[in-house]
């Protein structure tokens, strides 16, 4: 936000409208681009895993043995333990990037 707010001058209108106005814009169009991807990536991973359901049991299997139902997963629980998983989420990844 800083860089923006140094490369417009504060005087500076822009399409009739003010520098701190055109960098809030900004931003907020960031932030919703940001959450709007993450929300239909992982809807479409869902969606995937629930018109396979053997693939499903078998990504629920392995996070139930590795990591167990009394914690939370975390991100390092995928990198060292959840081979299927993490095999699952670069296959979603690979078929956004195809598309």
């Amino acid at each position: 936000m800083d860089l923006l707010h140094t490369s417009v001058d504060e005087v500076e209108m822009i399409d009739g409208h003010g520098a701190d106005s055109v960098i809030k814009a900004t931003c907020l169009a960031l932030m919703v681009a940001a959450t709007d991807t993450t929300t239909v990536t992982l809807t479409g991973a869902l969606t995937l895993l629930m018109n396979n359901p053997k693939v499903l049991k078998k990504a629920v299997h392995e996070i139930d043995t590795q990591v167990g139902r009394e914690r939370a997963l975390e991100e390092l629980d995928l990198k060292k333990k959840l081979h299927y998983v993490q095999a699952i989420v670069k296959e979603k990844i690979g078929c956004d990037l195809r598309v």
